[in-house]
Order: structure tokens, then C-alpha cells, then sequence
């Protein structure tokens, strides 16, 4: 029988790539910039023991979504004394109760290796999650997604990139699946939440939740630093760190009626390299990749954009149910 409940998160990104730093030495740097700001609150999880990476050339990145510090705004306040961070984070990101809802992503893309820069293409993802509340302390949630790639220009889909620099056109798979992976969040006390990062096609280095108060908007900065086997071409790995910004009301936390608060907010990536061969400059590898959106909070059954909807029933029909809601196979694509 399928869990009755999951989430879904519609993203469509920016992306940019910049120019590195390479190391010649053997050894990993975590990416990261001269920016220490102060966040009140930190969750954190380790990388798991086991895991390893063989690693020939890492970067450093002065682009500030990929400091492990990263604060979105320079000053936040601690959380209230009557506000709890589980609680919090369920209502933002998640729900307080087993059921589905999502969060879609907008944006742009362009590589930027040097001078000058070069336009790319459009990235739009629905990414779908299973919610499971274990107890009023964990909670697990569970995801996949659909992308679909676009010209920002046109606003259409996309089968190609015509790259002027090389004068190459590179085919492209206009739509395709990724994930899965999961996160498993558990109540330690009022003001710490332990946070767990499970991906098979990665190897996780370090996931951080920073918390905190702006103005009447209470802000989640989730931050995972690992390195993607499938991030770039098929035999190597990059280096990959994301920032997710979920934001919502601090008066929706407050009111105990609601379960699941509206949100919005902004995602950033950072790629040592670019995401493939071709999408970069004349040596077709060269700059980082960069990756900029907005996210909007829905439902399972939510057409916020429903041009990329119909499309994802067209291109994925085994994600939706008979009743044309969000319902994949979590057996079949959950194997850990």
C-alpha cells in the first residue's frame, strides 16, 4: 500500500557559471567565502562515516550562497522563547500533520566563465516529497523530482543549447527524473532540531538549518554541502552545495490552528564546474555552475504554474493518480 501523504517542491532555477580557483593537491576544500555572519540558531548533522570520495581538483568560490555561513539577511534576531524550531520548520517547510503539499521554484540560467557571459537555459522542477511523522518529535521527508529544461527566451521548452562561444549546439534532454533522497528531522529540544541528510548518489560532507526572526518573518536557511556523482558528465563528481530559504509568517507559526503556514522564499546552488560538457566555455568544461530561483509554496493538487504541471502529467503520467493528483511509487523509488 502507498503512503498517503508527500510533499511537492516546483522548482525552476537560474543558473550561472563562474570562474575557480583549481587546486592541484589531492585534498578537499569545502567551498566557501570571506563572510561571517552571525545566525542565532544552528542545526546541524554530520556526514555519515562510511562514506568516502576520491577527489582530484576541488574550488574556492567568492560567491556568497556558497559559504557554509551563508545568512540571507545581516541581522536576524534569536527565536521567541514561545516559538519552537521543530514546530516551526514543520509548518514552514513541511506540515505539523501527515499530508501533501509543495513548493514551486522559478528562475533563470546563464554561465559566467569570464567575459562575457553566457546565456543558458531555464530549469524547472517539481519536486515531490512523502511527509511521515513518526511522533510529535520526527519526522521524515522523503523526495523526488521532475525537471524539465527551458529557453528563458522563448519561454518554451527546450531540446538543445546553442552555445555562441564554441559555436557547438549540444541536444538536451528536455525532461528527465532526479533524487531521490531524504531528510530526517528529529526535536532535540526547543531550539535544536538534529537534522539527517540520506542521498545514494551522494556523498554528504555537512547539512546546517540556520533560524531566525526578520522583521515579522521567520526565516530557515537549509544548507547541504556534498559531492554528486551525477552532477556533471557519467564517471566524474562535483562538488555541489545547496541553499534553500524557506520563509513564512511568524504569525502563522503562533497560531495553533494552522498546520501547514504558506510560504515562499529562495534557492541557490553552487557546482564546482559546469553541470555538462558543452554548456561551458571554448574547453567546454570550464567556469562553476551557479543556480538561482524562487520558490512558492502549494499543494499536491495545485496548478501554480500549470503549463509545467500538464506537462510533468504528459512526460511522467506514473506520478500522478487517476484523480490527477501528485502520487509516485514511493516503494519503487525509495531504496534506502
Amino acid at each position: 500500500m502507498k503512503p498517503s501523504t508527500w510533499t511537492l517542491t516546483i522548482f525552476a532555477t537560474c543558473i550561472i557559471a563562474k570562474p575557480c580557483a583549481i587546486s592541484s593537491s589531492n585534498t578537499t576544500r569545502i567551498v566557501s567565502s570571506a563572510v561571517d555572519i552571525h545566525i542565532p540558531t544552528v542545526l546541524t548533522c554530520a556526514a555519515p562515516s562510511t562514506a568516502t570520495v576520491t577527489v582530484t581538483e576541488t574550488a574556492t568560490s567568492s560567491w556568497p550562497w556558497s559559504n557554509p555561513t551563508y545568512s540571507p539577511y545581516p541581522s536576524v534576531s534569536s527565536l521567541p522563547d514561545d516559538v519552537d524550531m521543530y514546530e516551526a520548520y514543520a509548518k514552514i517547510m513541511a506540515s505539523t500533520v501527515n499530508e501533501t503539499y509543495a513548493w514551486w521554484y522559478m528562475g533563470l540560467s546563464s554561465v559566467l566563465a569570464g567575459v562575457p557571459e553566457l546565456p543558458g537555459l531555464k530549469s524547472q522542477t517539481i519536486q515531490v516529497f512523502r511527509v511521515r511523522h513518526f511522533n510529535e518529535s520526527q519526522m521524515r521527508l522523503d523526495w523526488t523530482e521532475m525537471i524539465g529544461m527551458g529557453n528563458f527566451q522563448t519561454n518554451e521548452y527546450a531540446t538543445d543549447f546553442y552555445n555562441p562561444l564554441t559555436g557547438k549546439t549540444l541536444d538536451w534532454s528536455t525532461f528527465f527524473i532526479d533524487g531521490p533522497a531524504s531528510w530526517i528531522i528529529t526535536r532535540v529540544d526547543r531550539e535544536t532540531i538534529h537534522f539527517e541528510l540520506i542521498q545514494s548518489s551522494a556523498t554528504i560532507i555537512s547539512s546546517t538549518i540556520h533560524a531566525g526572526v526578520y522583521e515579522d518573518r521567520i526565516i530557515f536557511t537549509h544548507i547541504e554541502a556534498k559531492y554528486r556523482s551525477s552532477s556533471v558528465d557519467a564517471g566524474s563528481s562535483s562538488f555541489v552545495q545547496s541553499t534553500l530559504l524557506p520563509i513564512g509568517s511568524l504569525a502563522d507559526v503562533r497560531n495553533s490552528s494552522i498546520t501547514r503556514a504558506p510560504g515562499g522564499g529562495m534557492y541557490y546552488a553552487f557546482f564546482n564546474g559546469t553541470v555538462s560538457s558543452g554548456f561551458g566555455y571554448p574547453n567546454d568544461t570550464q567556469g562553476d555552475t551557479h543556480i538561482i530561483g524562487s520558490i512558492h509554496k502549494g499543494g499536491k493538487s495545485d496548478h501554480l504554474f500549470p503549463y509545467l504541471w500538464d506537462s510533468c502529467v504528459e512526460q511522467f503520467p506514473d506520478y500522478f493518480n487517476e484523480d490527477g493528483e501528485l502520487d509516485p511509487d514511493w516503494d519503487s523509488i525509495i531504496d534506502f
